[in-house]
């Protein structure tokens, strides 16, 4: 099929689309993602609509989004966008009469990593926290979509409750939004600030124990670390101290444009002719005969 295929990474923070046509080339479209939902759509749907005037060969848009995404389309849940319950597949293919698809933005960027033939983990602190494990440059799928969602993994301290309705969640020490709450919107400017060191050195030191945990769940081939809080010298001690102590260096990686890696995941799934074929751990059970003589059925 010929024809280019349109890539809106809808975060947090900022609203990204462009084409992979030249995947060299920076998003033809970027502005804020704004709270309100229908601002949020008006700005989604301008931006496709200016990617698609700027690339008419296109023939599908592919969408990631934060939260928990539904496989028809509809975005289940999301704490930091105000997509909760849209179905933005619909709402697109209204817009531009293209194909769309819509993946979690870490999932979807997990696709466009360096391909690895075992089990590897993507984890992704931006606006929040987020992550995708899988094998073969394809995710793995899972019963309820918080499978890669490391930004809920337990680090166990405080009182403080996540959006998500859990207590001792990561992402309120490592979100983009969570550091900035603390620290003030300045704070990637002054990391040699006191009370800025201190508080991702503190952070980093709780991220350890999560890595940790995840190393010894997982046992990864490796470990991409994706989004400019992994840049910091106080995380990246905590990722070494990790991996010395418990795993190997030599494979921990470090994501620097995700932009980037989203339009070689969007190249690469648009190849996919079926679901099922991006999918090769999809196993359906027998629900009329048992897996073996003398159990129940399923």
């Amino acid at each position: 099929m010929r024809g280019s295929v349109i890539l809106a990474d809808v975060g947090g923070t900022w609203t990204r689309v462009g084409s992979t046509h030249d995947p060299r080339r920076a998003p033809i479209f970027v502005e804020r993602t704004p709270g309100h939902v229908d601002a949020a759509l008006e700005v989604l749907g301008r931006g496709v609509a200016k990617a698609f005037a700027a690339e008419p060969s296109a023939r599908q848009v592919i969408i990631g989004v934060g939260g928990l995404v539904r496989r028809d389309g509809c975005v289940a849940a999301s704490i930091y966008t105000p997509f909760s319950s849209i179905n933005l597949k619909t709402f697109v293919e209204g817009e531009v009469g293209l194909a769309v698809r819509v993946e979690n933005d870490v999932t979807l960027h997990y696709r466009g990593l360096p391909i690895t033939p075992r089990l590897s983990l993507l984890i992704s602190a931006g606006t929040g926290v987020g992550g995708a494990a899988g094998a073969v440059g394809r995710p793995l799928p899972d019963q309820s979509g918080y499978g890669g969602e490391f930004g809920h993994a337990y680090f166990g301290y405080g009182d403080e409750q996540c959006p998500c309705g859990r207590q001792g969640c990561i992402d309120l020490r490592l979100s983009g939004r969570r550091i900035a709450a603390r620290l003030g919107a300045g704070w990637f400017e002054s990391l040699t600030a006191p009370a800025v060191a201190h508080d991702l050195a503190l952070s980093g030191y709780y991220f350890e124990s999560v890595l940790t945990s995840l190393l010894r769940a997982y046992d990864p081939s490796a470990v991409f670390f994706a989004g400019s809080v992994f840049q910091t010298p106080q995380l990246r001690d905590s990722i070494s101290r990790s991996a010395e102590r418990h795993w190997s260096k030599l494979r921990m990686l470090f994501v620097r444009d995700n932009w980037a890696v989203g339009l070689k995941a969007a190249t690469r799934l648009a190849c996919e002719q079926t679901e099922e074929r991006s999918n090769p751990w999809s196993v359906q059970f027998p629900n009329s005969a048992p897996l073996w003589p003398g159990d129940r059925h399923l």
